[in-house]
């Protein structure tokens, strides 16, 4: 980004506090204090990616500000275009610039884009509630979200926003966990001098995102030489392997196999060799693509104690 001209990029500054009488001092833990930021640096990503595609990139900079009484952050939001892309001042949606980004997370205020209220507005009236019916008016540009109580209208860029599971954990990490916190009362959102957006401790909650919804996309079976790294006796065998590319947690379901364990007819140790049926499901779990490892078949079992060849001639007597 740094070989870019002004007219190749879109910039805007915004501030994070975190108040409470635990930051009175301007200290804040930076065990805290980094996965915040970084959480903050993740959803703009995500919202841009979400939004732009690959037409823009956004990198996030702390630019540096304390504050009486509390513990305030202010971060440069630089994104750079495409050349093709850069008539993000005109109306054009293609391509939204960073201020607009910052508007539908709720960062920042309104733009001359978009006048409805961000993410974390949504998330602050919704309260933890579900979300009943969505109704997308596309002329407009509006979603109307629908509780068994009332109603809220955002951006329908907002809406797909606030479905990305990612945006909703870095959130989360961003304001529900620095609230947790003792001491740490309140996490506001300033631009330009005036406080967009403020929430208190007692609604964390509303920050929580859904539970992840696994889709499984794949299952193969095959057999593969597995090394043990550790084998416990519990929790439904539950073993630590690892096929060369890294240790992963399989399930053995070799009954039989089972059976000759808990009589202590097979003997393991760490670095014993498994030559294994394994089956492999792949799942989509939230944002994140995880596997589930099953050993159906144990075929073989070496054990890795091994002796160094010597030639050892031995004498009668």
């Amino acid at each position: 980004m740094s070989q870019l001209s002004k007219q190749d990029m879109s910039i805007a500054t915004f501030r994070v506090v975190y108040d409470g009488p635990a930051l009175a001092e301007h200290t804040m833990d930076v065990r805290d204090l980094s996965p915040a930021l970084l959480a903050i640096a993740e959803a703009l990503e995500e919202a841009n990616r979400v939004l732009n595609g690959d037409r823009a990139q956004v990198r996030v900079q702390v630019h540096g500000s304390f504050k009486t009484g509390s513990f305030g952050i202010d971060l440069d939001v630089t994104q750079a275009f495409v050349a093709q892309a850069l008539d993000f001042l005109a109306n054009d949606r293609r391509v939204l610039g960073s201020l607009n980004l910052l508007a539908l997370l709720g960062f920042v205020g309104a733009t001359s884009t978009f006048t409805y209220k961000g993410v974390l507005s949504l998330l602050k009236w919704l309260r933890g509630r579900t979300v009943r019916k969505v109704e997308i008016d596309d002329e407009r540009g509006v979603a109307k979200v629908i509780t068994d109580e009332d109603a809220m209208e955002v951006e329908v860029a907002t809406i797909e926003l606030f479905r990305s599971y990612r945006i909703r954990e870095s959130i989360e990490r961003a304001i529900k966990v620095p609230l947790e916190r003792e001491g740490v009362e309140t996490v506001a959102f300033v631009h330009e001098e005036h406080v967009v957006e403020v929430v208190e401790k007692y609604e964390r909650h509303a920050f929580t995102p859904p539970p992840d919804q696994k889709t499984q996309i794949n299952e193969m079976e095959f057999t593969a030489p597995l090394q043990l790294v550790s084998v416990p006796l519990r929790d439904g065998y539950k073993w630590r392997v690892d096929d060369g590319n890294g240790p992963f947690t399989a399930t053995v379901l070799d009954e039989r196999f089972v059976q000759r364990i808990q009589k202590s007819e097979v003997a393991f140790s760490a670095g014993d060799i498994l030559f294994a049926r394994l089956r492999r499901r792949q799942f989509l779990d939230g944002a994140e693509l995880r596997n589930e490892n099953e050993i159906v078949e144990v075929l073989k079992h070496e054990s890795a104690y091994k002796q160094i060849p010597l030639p050892i001639i031995r004498q009668d007597t």
